[in-house]
């Protein structure tokens, strides 16, 4: 029983968004095929483009193709859900506000991208 109660303890001290992981994946969809995807500045060159990148931090998307009008996105991040959770239990216990600190308590605003390019007016 001397341990449950620790790690209740524990989970109540550190907040839910401790445990979220890092990173979350982000997918990028580019029409016409063979378009150049830049996601945070990485490479890629098939459709869709799937890329893991930090869930704290706004994602910049540039999409290119010969004879098309580049194309640029940031993506932002907003609280989620678990960091949510974490300010309903700074209102109660106070201590959970350490996960608001943690990238868990963040997720991007969108994570399925769908871009067409359009051609270059001759």
């Amino acid at each position: 029983m001397k341990n449950a109660s620790s790690i209740l303890l524990s989970l109540v001290i550190t907040g839910c968004s401790c445990f979220v992981p890092n990173k979350q994946p982000i997918s990028v969809s580019v029409y016409p095929d063979e378009s150049k995807v830049f996601i945070n500045g990485q490479v890629f060159t098939s459709s869709p483009a799937i890329a893991d990148v930090p869930r704290n931090r706004s994602v910049q998307i540039q999409c290119a193709k010969d004879g098309y009008y580049p194309y640029g996105k940031t993506v932002d991040t907003r609280i989620s859900t678990t960091g949510i959770l974490d300010i309903i239990g700074c209102a109660v216990f106070l201590i959970p506000g350490i996960g608001l600190i943690t990238p868990g308590a963040w997720c991007l605003e969108e994570d399925t991208v769908n871009i067409v390019l359009h051609p270059l007016v001759k």
